[in-house]
């Protein structure tokens, strides 16, 4: 089912987990039933103060795949950088994975290496594994 039929059919209930009060947006827990309809379809990942809900099938991994296979990469010599539990199906395909400092633990616990620097992560990790020399 398309997923505008989805939010056409539960309208009731998604419009119920998000309230505005004074303003200012208050995050509130999705009802389980709601989260369970989204799911047949849908990956839905659960945020501190937000959800996010992408359609199955779209995940980060399968695009990495993908660029894997056409372009005939081996996996060990592929290096995935992540912040967020998004990541996480690119991190499970088993490259060399780098958790910026401020990921959730899930992220960090596949991560071959975490980054201490927030902005300039990246960096840091390209530094640590040889790509690039430190500027002075």
């Amino acid at each position: 089912m398309p997923y505008r039929s989805i939010i056409k059919r539960d309208k009731d209930i998604l419009l119920n987990v998000v309230k505005k009060e004074k303003e200012k947006r208050q995050y509130l827990p999705a009802p389980k039933e709601a989260i369970e309809k989204l799911s047949d379809e849908f990956d839905v990942i659960e945020f501190s103060n937000y959800y996010e809900v992408t359609q199955k099938g779209t995940g980060k991994d399968v695009l990495c795949k993908l660029l894997i296979q056409k372009l005939g990469l081996k996996i060990e010599n592929c290096y995935f950088f992540g912040d967020s539990l998004n990541d996480l199906s690119a991190f499970l395909l088993g490259g060399n994975n780098v958790a910026i400092g401020h990921s959730p633990d899930a992220l960090k616990q596949k991560a071959q290496f975490i980054t201490t620097l927030e902005e300039d992560g990246i960096y840091e990790a390209l530094h640590h594994f040889g790509f690039v020399e430190e500027i002075k």
